[in-house]
Formats: C-alpha cells, sequence, structure tokens
C-alpha cells in the first residue's frame, strides 16, 4: 500500500452529495451506467461512494441514496475487516492485502486496474465468502478526479474451477492408488503378503471417503443447509478419533500427532459431525506443514464451564502477510483453486459451532490454529 495516500481521510456527506449532482447532470454517463449487468460504484479520492447503478441499488435493495452515499466499498458490503480500525473500510492491517483496495489506489495513480477481491462478508452474524473481480478506471467529470468501480462476482466460476482442477484431480488420484492396489492383490498368490497389501488399501479407502465426506459438509454448510443435532461428547474421545482419521494423512510415518499433556477430558454439548471436520482440517494443514522427525500437537481445555478451545500446534511459522488472508475461500499457498481447509475452519466454527478461531504465529515457536466455541450450544441460537 502507497505510504503517501492517506487511507483514512474521508469528506464531508456535503461534499459528497455536490459530487453526486454533479455526475447526476450528465445523463448520458447515468445512462451508460444503469445500463451495466455489473455493479458500478464512483468513489471520489477518499474511495467513498458519490454514485452507484440501478443494478447495485436493485440487488441489495437500496431505497434511499444516503443508504449508500458516502460509504466505502467495504463498508457497504458488510467486509468483516471494514471495521476493525475506527477509520473504516481500508485503514486495517488485513486490508493492505486487499485487491479491491489496491485497484482503486492504482485508479487514483492514473492507472486502470483490475484485482481479485476475496471478500468476507458479515451478514446477520453469518460469514458468508464471495470471490470478486473488481476493476478501477480513473476518470473526470467537472474537474473531479473520480473512479468507476465496477464489482464482478466470480464465486460460482472459481468453485467450478475447484471441483474440476483440483478436487476431481485429487479423487481420480486416491481412486487410481486404490485400483493399483487391487490388481496387486488380485494378482498375488502369497496369502501374507495379500493381507499386507490389504492393509496399505485400507487407509487410503478412508481417505477418499472423508475427501467426499467433506466437501459434502462444506456445501451444505455455505447453503446454511446443514441440520444441527447437538449432543453430548467427551473431548478426548472426539480427539481420539480425529487423531484416527489423520493418521491417513501422514505420509512420512516420522511426523508424530500427540496429545498435549495439559489436555483435559470434559464433556460438552455441541454438533460433533462438523467440531470434527474443524479439528481435522487444523491437524491436516499442520501435516502438510510439518518436517520429517517434527511433532504435531493436539489441545483441548474447559475455560471456565463457559467455552471450550480446541487448538492444533506446528513448527512451521507463518508469515504475517499470508496469516492475514488465511480465512478466505479462495487464497492458498499450495496453488490456485485450493485453500478451502482454513476457510471451512472459520465457516463451520462461526456459523455454526458458534464460536471464533484465531491463529498465532511466531519464528521460535511456530503456529496455533484454534477453535473457541461454546461449552454447550443451544438449539434456540439458530431459530
Amino acid at each position: 500500500m502507497s505510504e503517501e495516500y492517506d487511507y483514512k481521510l474521508r469528506v464531508s456527506q456535503k461534499e459528497i452529495k455536490d459530487i453526486y449532482y454533479k455526475i447526476i447532470r450528465h445523463y448520458e454517463f447515468v445512462d451508460i451506467m444503469d445500463a451495466m449487468p455489473v455493479w458500478i460504484l464512483v468513489l471520489n479520492k477518499t474511495r467513498q461512494v458519490v454514485y452507484y447503478n440501478s443494478k447495485l441499488a436493485n440487488d441489495i435493495c437500496i431505497t434511499n441514496k444516503d443508504q449508500v452515499l458516502g460509504k466505502r466499498p467495504g463498508e457497504l458490503f458488510n467486509c468483516q475487516h471494514a471495521w476493525e480500525e475506527h477509520e473504516g473500510c481500508g485503514t486495517s492491517k488485513f486490508c493492505q492485502y486487499c485487491g479491491a483496495v489496491q485497484a482503486i489506489v492504482n485508479s487514483h495513480l492514473g492507472v486502470k486496474d483490475v484485482q481479485k477481491c476475496n471478500l468476507l462478508m458479515n451478514v446477520n452474524n453469518q460469514t458468508n465468502a464471495v470471490d470478486l473481480e473488481v476493476t478501477a478506471t480513473p476518470t473526470n467529470i467537472e474537474g473531479e478526479e473520480l473512479t468507476i468501480f465496477s464489482v464482478l462476482d466470480i464465486s460460482f466460476f472459481n468453485r467450478s474451477l475447484f471441483i474440476e482442477k483440483t478436487f476431481l484431480h485429487d479423487i481420480g488420484n486416491t481412486v487410481a492408488a486404490i485400483i493399483s492396489n487391487t490388481n496387486l492383490i488380485a494378482d498375488e498368490d502369497d496369502s501374507e503378503l495379500k493381507d499386507e497389501l490389504i492393509k496399505l488399501l485400507i487407509p487410503t479407502a478412508h481417505q477418499l471417503m472423508d475427501e467426499i465426506y467433506a466437501q459434502q459438509e462444506i456445501r451444505k454448510a455455505e447453503l446454511g443447509e446443514w441440520e444441527i443435532e447437538a449432543k453430548s461428547v467427551s473431548s478426548l474421545t472426539l480427539i481420539d478419533e480425529v487423531i484416527n482419521i489423520c493418521k491417513h494423512y501422514i505420509i512420512d510415518s516420522d511426523i508424530k500427532l500427540e496429545l498435549d499433556k495439559s489436555a483435559e477430558d470434559f464433556i460438552l454439548i455441541t454438533e460433533s459431525v462438523l467440531l470434527k471436520r474443524v479439528i481435522i482440517n487444523m491437524l491436516k494443514n499442520a501435516i502438510e506443514a510439518s518436517a520429517s522427525g517434527e511433532s504435531i500437537t493436539i489441545l483441548c481445555k474447559n475455560i471456565n464451564d463457559v467455552s471450550a478451545i480446541f487448538s492444533v500446534h506446528n513448527l512451521k511459522y507463518i508469515p504475517e502477510n499470508i496469516r492475514l488472508q488465511l480465512f478466505h475461500r479462495s487464497f492458498s499457498t499450495k496453488g490456485k483453486g485450493r485453500g478451502l481447509g482454513t476457510y471451512s475452519i472459520k465457516l463451520l466454527t462461526e456459523n455454526y459451532l458458534k464460536g471464533e478461531v484465531a491463529v498465532q504465529s511466531d519464528q521460535e515457536h511456530g503456529t496455533v490454529f484454534s477453535a473457541i466455541i461454546p461449552l454447550r450450544l443451544e438449539r434456540r441460537e439458530f431459530n
């Protein structure tokens, strides 16, 4: 982000409306904006909305221009980070990696810019991830230096890309491994060797099933179709089940999964299927980040008989620029189309388990992912 640009500065509503009335005097410009099939905002030098097109007004049910004028894009679209700082959208530590902010600032330098923006929206206390392609184009109307800011929702495209390029590819590799092993079993006459091959086949089959279940679960969660069944579960019993599942993801046998010595056994009432998925994804990330000979520790604690914390620690350090983007749906250091693991941790924990997630990382101690959830999940929270 540019050090010369003042990200905090705003102008008065009077100045905003003065520019708005200048714009609407240009009928041809307004007609073109309103004819566009995408959302369009016109922004001033302080990134505040001074005009918006009819497509946006209709889609988000704007009935009064005062609902929009003067706001910044993140504030209008309920970005979870829009009010991390008092000065609003564009001023938090998260915003320095926002494609929308970067594009708008570049347009103020006279350069048209196209960026991707992975937006985490907060709507009715629910996390909703949207992938956007934003275009910021500089323009000038009656001496006012402005930005035409268009917004295209590419969420469906990104999700389709993930299914085609990543999920199906991974599933295909796993199925190929299963077929190869079954062919070896069919051709083998030695009964003892057959038994060994069968033992190798079982974890691969479990991994395949888990990957399919994971996709079904996140899809149901995003559509709001998950029917919560809060039941009593022992914390250590749940952790033990998760460790047994995640052993199948360890290729290097020198990577160890260990229960933290201070872990506590307690009873909590929650949606255990989703909680297991959250912890599995934390463990899978830790396994992928760990080197041979390293240990991953899992901790669970009862906090004042009100909350429960489940955390996973590994020795890999995550730099701040990556850490601040981890929970976005399409962000990943592993390649385009990935990034569902950390996003699903946030989605399931916040929307269904009614908790919160956190990540801490430093070069000395490594990284800890945590999910803090109510000890007793009440059904009325979903009414």
